[in-house]
This record gives structure tokens, C-alpha cells and sequence, in this order.
């Protein structure tokens, strides 16, 4: 009967389990390996039965030759289900990614489509000399908006690229088109940022051709006094003790070096023209310059220090949030292996499920011995083994 059974399955499994190029098809796919899965365990009662019958046989007889029978036919029926959980595993992994991707993907294209647009637009600004001050300034606060929006979207694009090459793994046809299509996000992103630079620059060129020096120096001071107000009651207000909570902060903390770099341009100017002024030999600007200069220290020591700063602490959070984001994974796996192995008891609850209990009993003897996440970052520390 074993033989019988799986050859009538694995005939079906190679006909039908094959990767499908497109949602449907996945959706189609995991329904047959569902339906051939509901085939094996409408056998499983009878199955059994046989498997009793012939053990009880062995008992009154001695036959070898039965009771090899017998364990073949065992093994044959744990193989065959193996390979049915793995394919329809893999399945829904297909689809889960397939879905992911064409989700993202289209996000991604049209997000680049209309940014597109937008950057044209800003080259056209970066361009306008006639603009007066304010209206600079503004295009300069809104374009910053615009790069931390790009900045944002680069996860997205991260993660069409990740899902596109898990499906590369997965699939086992058209992966052609989805390389180009992998290569040609690429490319899109690539010639994309490349053009932020230049309008960067000549938006802030246009500002320090209209905005004094001095007044330049005071507005950068009183931004960094800010900064570090906020950094060190940030520092003070937070107790960090899950993931979101380090990525928020994190996030923040980006936002401020973002900015700072955003700014370069500004300090790189202001630096400039102090040399501009030391080439003036005239008596009566000898205290302005060093009036100037010492302003300009002032706000260079700053800019080093929290920049400094700025660094150890993404530093410090970045490592933080490796470390809580591996252990809250490792006891979310532990649970998600514990959730299945109780569903797998509420299905062997009667006499003929012995086989699938043996194998369980195997597999937790197993993870017996794996080593549990330290999570006493939580405030406990857990085993670094399961109990004996």
C-alpha cells in the first residue's frame, strides 16, 4: 500500500508543483499541494491500521522478511510527507515573496516616475537667479524634504532588490525577465541620486551669494545649540528596551547628522570667506576679520563636536538595536516553534498518530540542546539551555 501511495502522489507532485511566473499561478499550485496533502492524510487512518495489523503479525510470528516490510513502509510514509510539507512550504514562500515584490515594485516604479518630475523641477529652480532670499531658502527646506523622502524610500528599494533575489532562489522559470527587472531598478536608482548633488550645491549657492556671512555663522550656531538641547534630553527622557523604541531614536539621530551634512555646504562657504577676508591688508578691517574669525571658531568647534557626537551615538544605537533585534527574533522563533509543535499535539490525539509522535519526540530532543537567546536585556536572563 506505502508504494502505492506514494507513487500515486509524487506522480501528481512532479506533474503540478512546479514554480509559477505570476500570482495566480502560485495561488493555483499551493491549492493542488493542499489538496494532495487532504489525499495523504484521508490514507493516514488505513495507513495505520495496516502498520498495527502487520506489528501484531510480527508479534506472533517471527518474520523478518514482514517486518522490514513494515519499516519501509513507515519510512516511505514519513518521506512522502516530508516532501509534501517542504513543497508547500516552499510554495507559500513563493507567494508570500511574489506578492511582496509585485507590491513594492510598483510602489517603487511610481514613486520614481513622479520624483522624476519633481527633480526636473528643482533643477529648474537651482538654475533661478532671480529668486529673492526667502524664496531660496524655502526651496532649500523643501528640497531637504525631498532628499529625506529619497532617503526613506532607499528601505523600499532595499527591499524590491532582497525579495527580487529571494525569488531569484525560489522560482524556477522567468527568472530572465525578473533579472532585468532587478538590474533595471538598479540602474534607475543609480542615475537617480546621482543628479541630487548638483542642485544641492547651486541651491545653496544662490543662498550664500545673498546671505551675509556673519548672518550665516549666527543662524548655524543657534541651529547646533538646538541640536544639542534635544540630543542631550533625548539622552536623558529615553529608556531603550525594545526595538522600535532604539529605531525611533535612531532614526532621529540620523535625521540630525542628515541635516548637519546638508549644511557642509554653509560651513564650507562661511570657512571661505574668512580667507577672502584675510587677503584685505587694510588697517581698518584688521578687527573685523579677527572679530570674524573668532565667531567662526566658535561655531567650528561646535559643528566638530556634535558631529562627533552625533556619530557615537548612531554608533552606539546601531549596535544596541542589533543586539535586542537578534534576541526578540530568536525568542520569536522559539514561540513560533513551540505554537506549532502544540498544534501538532491537538492532531495526535489518537492511538494511530504513534509514528508522528516518535518523529516529534525526536525533534524536540533536538532542540533540547539548542541554546536559547539571552534576553537580559529585557531585565531577566533566560537558560542558555532548556531544562533536562
Amino acid at each position: 500500500m506505502g508504494s502505492v501511495v506514494e507513487g500515486e502522489e509524487s506522480t501528481k507532485m512532479e506533474e503540478n508543483l512546479r514554480a509559477g511566473s505570476s500570482e495566480g499561478d502560485c495561488y493555483g499550485l499551493v491549492t493542488i499541494c493542499c489538496q494532495i496533502k487532504r489525499n495523504v492524510d484521508e490514507k493516514r487512518a488505513r495507513l495505520y491500521q495496516t502498520l498495527n495489523e502487520g506489528k501484531q503479525l510480527v508479534i506472533s510470528v517471527s518474520c523478518p522478511e514482514l517486518e522490514g516490510q513494515i519499516a519501509k513502509l513507515e519510512e516511505q510514509w514519513l518521506s512522502l510527507n516530508k516532501r509534501i510539507d517542504h513543497e508547500l512550504h516552499r510554495l507559500q514562500t513563493l507567494l508570500k515573496y511574489l506578492l511582496s515584490y509585485n507590491r513594492d515594485s510598483d510602489q517603487l516604479t511610481k514613486w520614481l516616475e513622479s520624483s522624476q518630475q519633481t527633480l526636473n523641477y528643482w533643477k529648474e529652480q537651482s538654475l533661478n537667479v532671480s529668486q529673492d532670499l526667502e524664496t531660496i531658502r524655502s526651496n532649500i527646506n523643501k528640497f531637504f524634504e525631498f532628499t529625506k523622502e529619497l532617503d526613506d524610500k532607499s528601505s523600499l528599494k532595499t527591499a524590491v532588490i532582497s525579495t527580487g533575489n529571494q525569488l531569484l532562489h525560489l522560482k524556477e522559470a522567468d527568472t530572465a525577465t525578473l533579472r532585468a527587472s532587478l538590474a533595471q531598478f538598479e540602474q534607475k536608482w543609480a542615475m537617480f541620486i546621482t543628479q541630487l548633488p548638483d542642485i544641492q550645491e547651486k541651491l545653496h549657492q544662490l543662498q550664500m551669494e545673498k546671505l551675509p556671512s556673519r548672518k550665516a555663522i549666527t543662524e548655524m550656531i543657534s541651529w547646533m545649540n538646538n541640536v544639542e538641547h534635544q540630543t542631550v534630553h533625548e539622552d536623558s527622557e529615553h529608556s531603550l528596551s525594545s526595538a522600535s523604541q532604539v529605531k525611533n531614536l535612531l532614526q532621529k539621530y540620523k535625521e540630525f547628522r542628515m541635516e548637519m551634512d546638508y549644511k557642509q555646504w554653509i560651513v564650507d562657504f562661511v570657512n571661505q570667506s574668512l580667507l577672502q577676508l584675510s587677503t584685505c591688508d587694510v588697517e581698518s578691517k584688521r578687527y573685523e576679520r579677527t572679530e570674524f574669525a573668532e565667531h567662526l571658531g566658535e561655531m567650528n568647534r561646535q559643528w566638530q563636536r556634535i558631529h562627533g557626537s552625533l556619530n557615537t551615538k548612531i554608533q552606539h544605537l546601531e549596535q544596541l538595536l542589533e543586539s535586542i533585534t537578534e534576541n526578540e527574533n530568536k525568542i520569536q522563533i522559539l514561540n513560533n516553534w513551540m505554537e506549532a509543535q502544540e498544534e501538532r499535539l491537538k492532531t495526535m490525539q489518537k492511538p494511530e498518530s504513534v509514528i508522528s509522535v516518535q518523529k516529534m519526540l525526536l525533534d524536540c530532543q533536538v532542540r533540547k540542546h539548542l541554546p536559547l537567546p539571552n534576553v537580559s536585556w529585557c531585565g531577566w536572563s533566560a537558560p542558555t539551555h532548556a531544562p533536562r
